[in-house]
């Protein structure tokens, strides 16, 4: 029994960081078209681009306690996060030097985007700790705004989420 839910629970968990995944690069990819689509090509903060840019952000419900940012490509700082509005300190940080760590190794955030967008013309994957949390990162980078959007879903969030539907599966009496 034991056996079979450490099983369940592995498979389970498989599933939702695949799920996780695709739904970061969902909205990842949403945000960078709403951007081109909206002709957005100066989003220094103040600007009346940038304006519009944190509303596209704010707008957007990331699953699993997440949110989303858009990262200067070059120095790491901040230009826009969906939880700006709750916390303008945020604009301080420098979320874009914090170390993604991938499949393929570990690097800061937007070094490890550039490289997946030159390599593979994909987003990169991997997770980051923010604020003492874990979180599962989408980092889609932008060349024509020497910026990355990075979309962030909280892994204690998708453990729990995951335990949510393995829990009743084993009291069931199924494993």
């Amino acid at each position: 029994v034991l056996w079979a839910s450490k099983f369940l629970g592995s498979a389970f968990e498989q599933f939702t960081v695949r799920s996780s995944t695709a739904q970061g690069r969902s909205i990842a990819d949403q945000l960078a078209r709403k951007l081109a689509d909206r002709d957005i090509d100066d989003i220094s903060r103040g600007t009346a681009d940038w304006q519009r840019a944190q509303k596209l952000c704010q707008k957007i419900k990331t699953p699993h306690d997440g949110f989303v940012a858009i990262i200067d490509g070059g120095t790491g700082a901040l230009i826009c996060d969906s939880r700006l509005n709750d916390d303008p300190t945020l604009l301080r940080r420098n979320p874009g030097r914090a170390v993604l760590v991938t499949a393929s190794g570990v690097a800061p955030l937007i070094e490890a985007s550039r490289e997946a967008c030159v390599k593979h013309k994909a987003p990169a994957f991997g997770e980051v700790e923010v604020s003492g949390q874990l979180y599962q990162a989408t980092c889609l980078s932008l060349p024509k705004l020497d910026a990355v959007i990075a979309v962030y879903q909280s892994q204690a969030s998708i453990d729990r989420s995951v335990a949510q539907l393995v829990l009743p599966v084993i009291q069931v009496g199924f494993v």
